[in-house]
């Protein structure tokens, strides 16, 4: 049973976030959710999380461990920078922090770059962090959706190069399990889900499943 010390959750009506706050809440964890619309956040989260306003000063007021998670961009760092400097003047000792396994990949690719930023920012910070680096998102084959019904076709650059998507509910669960039980302080962990797929594999998935002959188009 978690100790009962409040977790404050970041970008919490996203597909991570979401079912984190469901997580914590079922762990009895006490929540408080930073919203930059906390209206919409109400709508999808209900009454009974504690929902501010991100840019409230004392939003962190009170938190021992924090979720961060946030818009990927030339930004990105800046924005980590901030939040865990906010972090540590709250007294807060623990943030878990989205980054991405595309910091592995040689040469760096600029959401890498962007990611190693959030990283080196938050460690720097002196709060204490771990780090969540999963690969291909399984719910990025939702962009596919409209070309699948207007054409069935997906068109992808490097449709064979292999992946292993994972589901964002399994990232979420790792960082319930990161906020709730210690010992993951200073840690880095590489998500990927079950099985290697290329795009054009998953395509072929998706094709058996809703009976539908569909075409992979290579593009630039």
């Amino acid at each position: 049973r978690y100790d009962g010390r409040m977790i404050a959750v970041t970008s919490a009506t996203g597909n991570i976030g979401l079912p984190l706050v469901r997580m914590l809440r079922e762990a009895r964890a006490p929540l408080r959710v930073l919203a930059r619309d906390p209206a919409r956040a109400r709508e999808l989260i209900g009454p009974e999380v504690e929902i501010v306003d991100a840019a409230s000063p004392a939003a962190l007021a009170g938190a021992r461990a924090a979720f961060f998670l946030a818009h990927a961009g030339p930004g990105l760092g800046d924005a980590a920078a901030a939040f865990a400097r906010a972090a540590k003047a709250a007294g807060v000792a623990h943030v878990v922090a989205i980054s991405s396994g595309t910091i592995h990949l040689q040469p760096q690719v600029a959401i890498g770059g962007w990611h190693l930023a959030l990283e080196q920012a938050i460690a720097a910070s002196g709060v204490g962090w771990t780090f969540l680096r999963p690969g291909n998102f399984a719910s990025n084959a939702l962009r596919w959706a409209g070309s699948i019904r207007a054409r069935g076709t997906v068109f992808a650059a490097h449709p064979d190069a292999p992946s292993a998507p994972i589901d964002p509910f399994d990232i979420a669960a790792v960082a319930a399990a990161a906020l709730l039980a210690p010992g993951h302080e200073g840690k880095t962990y590489t998500l990927d889900g079950p099985a290697r797929m290329s795009a054009r594999e998953q395509v072929a998935v998706i094709g058996a499943a809703i009976g539908k002959p569909l075409t992979v188009v290579e593009a630039s």
